[in-house]
């Protein structure tokens, strides 16, 4: 268990490493293309730098969590993956059962992931004592696709099939609309 866990969280600094230098570098790009036009107009360096150094703890203060958030979904994705399909990997015959495997994985974090948005609506509806339409239809839509990620699409039945995509299709357009009429109309 300790080589596992050791091997998650190299994982999970490896990955933050690499999300922090990747959004930072998004996040400053565009004052990168400004700050090299200054630079070429004949601004010190040191100005550039000293710039760089000052916007970076307001850069970090949004890439931090959304790297931990990154770096802790893949951690979490590498750990299931280890844990659950890893027992297979040794007895795989067939690609279909690995790929059963990790379908079953990601429904789990689809479970995960509908579990989040139920608590924020909850908390949304404390905080405000209404009820926001389209993040319901949204977890309609999330729990439907979990569902089709776990069916067995060559022993369903057709009309149970086209059951399923009829309420995808009424919960999109349902959330389509609803989007539509909360934008202002220019």
């Amino acid at each position: 268990m300790k080589t596992l866990n050791l091997y998650v969280l190299k994982n999970f600094l490896i990955t933050f490493g690499m999300a922090i230098g990747v959004l930072t570098f998004v996040m400053m790009g565009a004052r990168l293309v400004k700050i090299f036009e200054y630079i070429s107009q004949g601004i010190p360096v040191v100005n550039f730098l000293l710039f760089m150094l000052y916007i970076m703890p307001i850069v970090l203060t949004f890439t931090v969590p959304w790297a931990v958030l990154v770096a802790v979904m893949l951690a979490v994705v590498g750990y299931i993956f280890l844990t659950r399909v890893g027992r297979f990997t040794t007895s795989v015959d067939d690609f279909g059962e690995l790929q059963r495997a990790s379908l079953h994985s990601f429904a789990g974090i689809l479970l995960v992931l509908l579990g989040l948005e139920l608590l924020e609506t909850v908390k949304i509806y404390f905080r405000e004592h209404s009820v926001r339409v389209e993040v319901i239809l949204l977890l309609g839509l999330i729990a439907m696709g979990r569902h089709v990620l776990e069916m067995d699409l060559y022993s369903i039945n057709p009309l149970t099939l086209f059951g399923f995509s009829s309420l995808v299709l009424a919960l999109a357009i349902s959330y389509f609309f609803v989007k539509r009429a909360q934008t202002p109309i220019r």
